[in-house]
C-alpha cells in the first residue's frame, strides 16, 4: 500500500479551493457594470493568484 503524502493533501485541498474561487469570481469580472468598482478591483487581484490552482490538479 502506498503512504499518503500529507503536503501534497494540502496542495490538492488548495487547488480546489483556488478553483471554487475562481469560479466564483469570473461573473463579477466579466459583467460590465461592475467595472471600476472597488470589487471589480479586488477580483482582479485574486484572479492571477487563484488561476494556479487549475495547473495543480495536472
Amino acid at each position: 500500500m502506498k503512504q499518503r503524502i500529507p503536503y501534497l493533501d494540502f496542495l490538492r485541498c488548495l487547488a480546489i479551493l483556488f478553483v471554487i474561487v475562481l469560479h466564483s469570481i469570473t461573473p463579477v469580472i466579466i459583467n460590465p457594470k461592475f467595472y471600476s468598482c472597488t470589487t471589480w478591483y479586488l477580483c482582479m487581484l485574486i484572479n492571477p493568484l487563484v488561476r494556479t490552482g487549475v495547473p495543480l490538479f495536472s
